[in-house]
């Protein structure tokens, strides 16, 4: 087996030692990125057809002789490794869990990212990575991150000056924590080292915003609200914090279905600045100053009387239309969780029997039947699972279809639904009995009334 460690071109260039070393004494935590799977100068790597026929390529061989020796020397060489940030994926599960083992076997602390699996098999590793400057409509219930860059490359280029301005950034990072993520920010410096003027200048300026704001992200978890017209809420501990992007028309900034008590309100940067803060029925609300107090995101502070308590939004049927209960408002129970895929699309998934469920709270007009439509994707391969939908007394019984690729949603109409009373009720979906493994990526259901 090579010691690639000993040949020529590293020993005499150990530029990643050297930053290992400057990580240390910087006290930052020393993560690498690895692409175990492409090689443009290895004839049984990945990624170049231009030179080597596919046709000759032995990527087994290439993993064995190439790709883990030098992971073996990522993890033995440089001193603790708080990351290997895998890309471009594997072939298959089982390849891919060798590189997770290999880790852990190493170094059992190293976090492993989720890019580790093949994009078209289950998602693996730590955590879930999502596409490249992916951005989820909120409601994911996994530990995730999502890598962007500050233009339009990920390395340097001179020809690159779509540079995304300050206000972008702190927007960006502000959405990002408050569905509950990491902002993976790139930066491409130069091949001396530096870093282009543009970018520091951008991440100087998003750094005056966090020098006033940053205890609204620091160590803050994700919203307990659905999405906001006027911006985002970040939590940590008792204390709301809201993100004013968009300043509202009347000038009131309103959380339905928040259950606590108001305390405190105030701006962040200007903690003895108190807001007026009232409850209307169900909700709470919070005037702000008359001018906006930030140039790019005034955050408002709310200290309540505990952890945030939110009731779960609800579906109100309109006339003449679906109702549509979909991923991003449903209430996960048991094992279900809400998940993405590769390609940015989310759903429910993880149902393996009759606790794991997804309900949602809706309110009808009137009494009557639907027809229900389920749309749907799963692993190709596996069985369909027999699921149901209940309304109170009321079932319909459902078999999840067929799945052809983990990708495809397919819309299928699976039986009606009768809706003895109008107003508020719970919907409940979940499998008619236990099933052993996830069978269905589910995205959303809709109900359409009957004559």
């Amino acid at each position: 087996m090579p010691n690639y460690a000993k040949l020529p071109s590293i020993a005499q260039s150990p530029w990643l030692r050297e930053l290992s070393e400057a990580c240390a004494r910087a006290g930052i935590r020393f993560c690498v990125y690895y692409s175990h799977r492409e090689d443009w100068d290895d004839p049984d790597g990945y990624g170049n057809d231009w030179d080597y026929d596919p046709a000759n390529q032995n990527f087994e061989a290439y993993l064995e002789h190439k790709s883990k020796p030098q992971l073996r020397e990522l993890l033995t060489h440089y001193g603790p490794v708080g990351l290997v940030w895998f890309d471009r994926g594997l072939y298959t599960p089982e390849q891919a869990q060798d590189f997770v083992q290999l880790v852990r076997g190493i170094q059992p602390a190293c976090l492993v990212n989720g890019r580790v699996g093949h994009y078209e098999q289950e998602l693996m590793g730590d955590y879930q990575n999502m596409n490249d400057n992916g951005m989820p409509a909120g409601g994911i219930e996994e530990d995730w991150e999502t890598p962007q860059t500050l233009n339009e490359t990920w390395g340097y280029s001179r020809f690159d000056t779509k540079w995304k301005k300050p206000e972008d950034i702190v927007r960006r990072l502000v959405e990002i924590v408050s569905k509950g993520g990491n902002y993976l920010l790139n930066i491409g410096p130069r091949g001396d080292g530096s870093i282009p003027e543009a970018s520091v200048a951008i991440l100087e300026k998003v750094g005056i915003w966090m020098q006033k704001n940053g205890e609204s992200l620091h160590g803050a978890s994700a919203s307990p609200f659905p999405v906001f017209p006027w911006g985002f809420c970040t939590v940590k501990d008792n204390v709301l914090y809201l993100h004013v992007f968009k300043r509202p028309a009347d000038g009131a900034l309103e959380l339905p279905g928040l259950r606590n008590r108001v305390r405190k309100a105030y701006l962040l940067a200007d903690s003895g600045r108190s807001l007026e803060s009232s409850r209307s029925g169900s909700s709470v609300r919070t005037s702000l100053p008359p001018t906006p107090t930030d140039a790019i995101d005034t955050v408002v502070a709310l200290e309540l009387d505990g952890p945030p308590r939110v009731d779960p939004p609800v579906i109100v049927e309109k006339a003449g239309a679906p109702v549509v209960l979909d991923y991003l408002n449903a209430v996960t129970s048991g094992k279900t969780v809400k998940r993405f895929n590769r390609r940015g699309q989310f759903h429910i998934s993880k149902w393996t029997g009759p606790a794991d469920q997804a309900s949602w709270r809706v309110r009808f007009l009137q009494p009557g039947r639907y027809r229900v439509h389920l749309e749907c994707a799963g692993s190709p391969g596996r069985p369909t699972g027999t699921f149901v939908l209940s309304s109170g007394d009321q079932k319909v019984q459902m078999e999840s279809p067929q799945a052809f690729d983990w990708y495809q949603y397919a819309s299928s109409e699976i039986g009606v639904l009768d809706v003895v009373a109008a107003g508020e009720q719970e919907l409940v979906l979940r499998p008619a009995r236990e099933i052993g493994q996830d069978v269905m990526c589910f995205k959303s259901l809709k109900l359409e009334r009957l004559p």
